[in-house]
């Protein structure tokens, strides 16, 4: 398979915002990005645009330059046990996982090179907060590259430690929920005092 510069695993709503982004923002190419998704529904879709497969092909992580870890949590460490020990030590692997830290990455992995990142749901229209940490293995023109990978969808925050990570975590990550929650309860408040959802909707936005 042809080497990859950038991989993700996993592609839903915030890898494909992530991966979306980017693109728009002409920091990586089409042909450079292979996904990595098991819905083949998802996949379907994927392919109008990028190159996507079901499973993992180990020579192709090998190759890669970046990957992106975007699965959820609780997938972690099955996909991170499939990856162990197969990456080129230069590879930058990207966790937008939350509460999986540096250390246990790096040591499911067998790997040094890595960042964790948490973004939020407002990547989706480029406008998310990132908050992000490297491990000490990572050099600074890659700390550099992260920063600039980071900008296609946003604004950056770069953090000391997973304990700071996980911190805010809770306020850009769970936060605008609350935000949203307030929000809609506001529309609904609104069309009780006889707008209709259209104008309510504006209003409160």
């Amino acid at each position: 398979m042809k080497s990859r510069t950038f991989i993700s695993i996993g592609f839903g709503t915030m890898g494909s915002a992530i991966v979306n982004q980017i693109v728009k923002a002409k920091q990586l190419h089409a042909q450079d990005i292979l996904v990595i998704e098991r819905s083949a529904e998802r996949r379907r879709g994927i392919r109008r645009h990028y190159t996507a497969q079901a499973e993992l092909d180990l020579q192709s992580m090998k190759r890669a330059k970046i990957i992106l870890l975007a699965v959820k949590p609780q997938d972690a460490k099955s996909v991170l046990l499939e990856l162990q020990g197969n990456l080129n030590k230069n590879t930058l692997v990207i966790s937008i996982m939350a509460g999986v830290s540096r250390a246990y990455l790096t040591a499911q992995l067998k790997h040094k090179k890595v960042i964790r990142v948490m973004p939020n749901l407002a990547a989706t229209k480029g406008r998310s907060i990132s908050a992000w940490t490297a491990t000490a293995n990572c050099s600074a023109k890659e700390r550099v590259r992260m920063e600039k990978l980071l900008r296609s969808f946003g604004t950056t925050l770069r953090v000391k430690n997973d304990k700071e990570i996980d911190r805010i975590t809770a306020v850009i990550g769970s936060g605008p929920g609350y935000f949203y929650a307030f929000a809609n309860d506001l529309v609904q408040a609104s069309q009780a005092l006889g707008y209709d959802k259209k104008t309510a909707i504006w209003l409160v936005r």
